[in-house]
């Protein structure tokens, strides 16, 4: 169970900004290389982890940076330099977490929750289209 939440709290900040962009990238290309990037930025943070300190933010700081990654992905909507720095900034929990899980399997959930916040973006953004232009 550990695991489990290992990997969706390390990924929820994926998911979160994946939610916020999402309506922005008008190609599944972008979506599944940015959900890459996710990924692979998550994976190497924490792979260097064991190099540095582990221990789990407390609640109050981790709230705190989930609003700084909705803030951050905010800004990308507006910026597109931002999108490529979104992957390496989001990282900085996974280098410092202390994960249960290994590496590969963080960033795999990474990548995974970053695509699905994408896809609900982007499905909420065509409907909200096809509404608009129905009425």
């Amino acid at each position: 169970m550990r695991f489990l939440f290992s990997v969706l709290g390390f990924g929820l900040d994926s998911l979160l900004a994946g939610l916020i962009v999402g309506s922005v990238l008008r190609s599944w290309r972008e979506r599944f290389g940015l959900a890459l990037a996710f990924g692979a930025f998550d994976s190497a943070a924490a792979l260097a982890g064991p190099l540095w300190p582990r221990h789990m933010p407390e609640a109050p700081a981790f709230a705190a940076y989930l609003l700084c990654a909705a803030l951050l992905a905010a800004g990308a909507r507006y910026n597109r330099a931002l999108f490529y720095l979104m992957p390496l900034a989001l990282s900085v929990d996974n280098l410092y977490g202390g994960a249960s899980a290994s590496a590969l399997t963080l960033g795999a959930g990474s990548a995974l929750l970053s695509l699905i916040g994408l896809s609900l973006a982007a499905f909420g953004t065509s409907r909200f289209l096809a509404l608009q232009a129905g009425a």
